[in-house]
């Protein structure tokens, strides 16, 4: 698993969250634990609805920060992102635990499962102009 040093106290989230929406978190520094931790402490912190509309935005512009396009081939992904908080979310529930240790269970659970979401599904998701594009519920 990749370094993680992010999740060593409430004072490293936070500042790896602010580098995340700011825009100034190094592209490296952002790959699939760290997009679970990421979207745990937004299950964590906003309801439902929220929740999504404030990762896909910050998402956005953290893709575009780092010199990526949110584009119908590239970028932002609504399929996998939905996915990816529904479960999250699910998996956070009943856990009467600190935000941080919520956070650290949830990259323990899927920090390293980042072909989960493909499993659920019988087409290529990632290349899908329509799945990139809205929701569509898992196939498999």
């Amino acid at each position: 698993m990749p370094d993680l040093e992010f999740l060593a106290s409430e004072e490293t989230l936070n500042t790896f969250l602010r580098g995340f929406q700011m825009g100034t978190l190094p592209k490296g520094a952002f790959g699939h634990a760290a997009h679970v931790a990421t979207a745990a402490c937004y299950c964590l912190r906003f309801d439902h609805d929220e929740c999504l509309n404030h990762f896909r935005r910050d998402l956005k512009h953290f893709n575009e920060s780092v010199g990526g396009a949110n584009t119908v081939d590239s970028g932002y992904h609504e399929t996998i992102t939905i996915f990816w908080l529904d479960t999250i979310r699910s998996f956070l529930r009943d856990k009467p635990v600190s935000r941080l240790e919520a956070v650290r269970l949830t990259v323990a659970e899927y920090g390293a499962q980042f072909g989960l979401v493909q499993s659920r599904y019988n087409f290529d998701l990632v290349k899908s102009r329509e799945a990139r594009a809205r929701w569509i519920p898992p196939t498999g």
